[in-house]
């Protein structure tokens, strides 16, 4: 168990569609409704203890409809009664300080309702324990006096991004790395392979923080403000707030968990294209993020390595294919060129949440580049010739795509991961500048794309 210190009281659920959801409302899909006010001045925080049971077994996972079942309980699982709950707060050092005006039981369903004097806080941390066992979850919401929040369901996966987060907020980086990022990346597969090992949870975390300080280092290169990424910021913490709470009133409906996960996922993209970061810039910022996040947790067992490598490919696919169909659009693609991206776009999504191995997903990549290049060559007929040999050409021995990955492998710094895809964008830019048939909006659209799909392959 991890420390716990103690102070008085006052008071004795990638196929996933990402690409739709953003209209669904998460409150259409609960079941136990509106939270209830408290009658007193303290605040309430209520979930439910679900423990190993909310989390979908990894040989289940590939069947589900969600990229590596990212965040969302199994259906129908039973709850943990008889539970001791507190709420904690993550201190300094990433240890926790209870904060709960006195512990509570969860009931015969594993739901609770604990309270705490704190007001206008949030990330805090629900703990339930039980014999040996402990699980834990982050509450996003800001818990306020004489009102109740939701908590999601306490389950391994929860526990792992909360015991993530604890060293991320000891290192220091805990505005840089958010509950938001633990939830797209610490998927169930990736908490069933390090639940309990301290030191793999650890180094998870480290790579997270590196592929935070890889994402600004990158969007500032975009020229994205500090500005817009508080507003993105801002919003993605009540994403995952209101994705917390669905889940925790969806009750266990599988329907319902797949329903709120969907929407998550389009409400983070939303974060960033509201304010005014385009998902092309946000695509490529990816790309060279997850890559400093999977090649710090390469020395980690295969297992691990895989699973990470998964879940930071579900992410970049679901980015990379709005990307690429926005500028199809924006290149005056037909309606039929725009619904065969969009497949391609679902195809590459359930591929890579079949695969069982890193060359499957590699394959994945390999097979999108081909299925896009096809509608791109369509959508460029006045000069595919000169496009289809650009792309060539960005693939060959010495092309920029070599130079980029001969870059990364010798990469030692998050700058010089950023170094090598500013470089390999500049590169595919000026190469696709250069061809004469297109229209200024082809060329546009082109290179993105190229940048995209050739980045990945």
């Amino acid at each position: 168990m991890r420390k716990i210190e103690f102070i008085g009281s006052a008071s004795g659920k990638l196929a996933i569609s990402i690409l739709i959801a953003s209209s669904l409302l998460l409150a259409g899909c609960t079941r136990r409704g509106n939270n209830p006010v408290s009658s007193q001045q303290e605040s309430v925080v209520q979930g439910e203890v679900n423990g190993q049971q909310g989390l979908a077994k990894s040989e289940e996972v590939a069947a589900r409809n969600v990229p590596g079942s990212g965040g969302a309980i199994s259906s129908n699982s039973t709850g943990v009664q008889g539970a001791t709950v507190t709420l904690a707060e993550i201190q300094v050092d990433g240890s926790l300080k209870t904060v709960s005006a006195a512990p509570v039981k969860s009931d015969a369903e594993g739901q609770f309702s604990v309270k705490t004097n704190l007001d206008g806080v949030s990330d805090l941390v629900a703990v339930a324990s039980q014999g040996s066992s402990e699980w834990e979850a982050i509450v996003s919401s800001e818990v306020r006096n004489g009102e109740a929040v939701d908590c999601q369901p306490l389950t391994d996966q929860t526990t792992v991004q909360s015991q993530a987060y604890s060293k991320i907020v000891a290192d220091g980086k805990g505005n840089e790395v958010t509950p938001a990022d633990l939830q797209l990346f610490i998927t169930p597969v990736v908490a069933a392979n390090i639940m309990g090992n301290s030191n793999a949870i650890a180094q998870v975390a480290s790579a997270l923080e590196a592929e935070a300080e890889v994402q600004s280092t990158a969007f500032s290169q975009f020229n994205i403000t500090e500005a817009q990424l508080q507003t993105a910021a801002t919003a993605r913490q009540q994403a995952q707030a209101s994705f917390e709470s669905a889940l925790y009133s969806a009750d266990g409906d599988s329907a319902a968990d797949d329903v709120a996960l969907q929407t998550y996922y389009a409400a983070t993209v939303g974060a960033y294209v509201s304010a005014g970061i385009p998902i092309q810039s946000l695509a490529e910022v990816e790309d060279a993020s997850c890559s400093a996040l999977t090649d710090n947790t390469q020395s980690l067992s295969a297992g691990i390595s895989f699973s990470v490598a998964q879940s930071s490919a579900l992410v970049r696919a679901a980015l990379a294919g709005q990307a690429v169909l926005s500028e199809m659009q924006a290149g005056g693609a037909t309606q039929a060129e725009i619904s065969s991206t969009d497949s391609a776009n679902s195809e590459l999504l359930a591929s890579l949440d079949l695969a069982v191995s890193s060359s499957q997903l590699s394959s994945a990549f390999q097979e999108f580049h081909s299925a896009i290049m096809e509608q791109l060559l369509d959508l460029d007929s006045s000069d595919s010739s000169a496009v289809s040999s650009a792309d060539l050409q960005i693939e060959a021995a010495g092309g920029a795509g070599s130079v980029l990955s001969a870059a990364l492998n010798s990469a030692a710094t998050t700058g010089a991961i950023v170094q090598a895809y500013m470089t390999f964008y500049s590169s595919v830019s000026s190469l696709i500048s250069g061809i004469g048939g297109l229209s200024s909006s082809q060329l546009d659209a082109t290179a993105q794309i190229l940048m995209i799909v050739d980045s990945n392959a």
